[in-house]
């Protein structure tokens, strides 16, 4: 590092990233245990001495409520940081049964939220990290399924998969409440949430942890979006 604090090496700037990305995981996983402590004393607290009142009854709630939320949190944070160190290569797979397999995963969020889903993918062969583009696919559908007005009883989510040229293009359609263009930019953060997670749950984790591995294996992300007009996700990934 220069003498007027400016990074003037790429060595320097790849140890920076390092020691950053260690930081984080050693936050990530050593936060885990207090969280987990507390939760359990909680739970033994309460089971010795149960609310008596309305207030105490609503406060306990909050506390619960607050954990679990710290441990998504916590448990996203080091999905996060994994992503990167996570090994693996590229294989060819089956990219039907890639996205076959996360629809499964989400089936029983699907039934609880009365959202109709459709699949149409042409079959081919993508090279991809099976286990990670799982979860990329699975966080993406999963807040098609959960972002739709409380109430609405017209729920669809559409996802189509198609070679064109070099690449596969899967979209993932839904008509759900959509987002502003700020929006968007703010649900790429992680743990930016748009809407009350008393009503639609997580933690502000599911677009960041998406983009970051699609971004490690070369997938474009794109969104379309506007409020009330639901959102579209195009995922266009290399075949070479």
């Amino acid at each position: 590092m220069s003498s007027d604090g400016k990074i003037d090496s790429q060595d320097e700037i790849e140890k920076l990233k390092k020691e950053h990305h260690e930081f984080a995981y050693a936050i990530s996983h050593d936060v885990g245990a207090p969280i987990r402590h507390v939760k359990e004393f909680t739970r033994l607290l309460l089971a010795e001495r149960p609310p008596e009142t309305e207030t105490e009854e609503k406060y306990t709630g909050f506390i619960e409520q607050a954990l679990e939320r710290l441990g998504l949190m916590q448990e996203a944070l080091l999905t996060y940081t994994r992503i990167d160190t996570d090994g693996g290569s590229k294989e060819k797979c089956d990219i039907k049964g890639v996205v076959a397999d996360a629809v499964k995963l989400l089936e029983t969020l699907r039934e609880e939220k009365g959202v109709k889903l459709s699949v149409d993918m042409e079959e081919a062969e993508v090279p991809l990290h099976r286990k990670h583009v799982t979860k990329m696919l699975t966080y993406l559908i999963e807040n098609a399924i959960k972002f739709h007005e409380i109430g609405s009883s017209h729920r669809h989510v559409a996802i189509t998969g198609r070679q064109i040229d070099h690449l596969y293009i899967i979209k993932i359609s839904d008509n759900g409440i959509g987002m502003s263009e700020k929006g968007q930019e703010l649900a790429l953060r992680l743990f930016r949430t748009l809407n009350d997670p008393v009503l639609y749950g997580g933690v502000g984790a599911g677009l960041s942890l998406a983009r970051k591995i699609a971004g490690k294996y070369g997938i474009d992300l794109s969104i379309e979006s506007a409020e009330g007009k639901g959102t579209d996700i195009t995922l266009k990934m290399p075949l070479n």
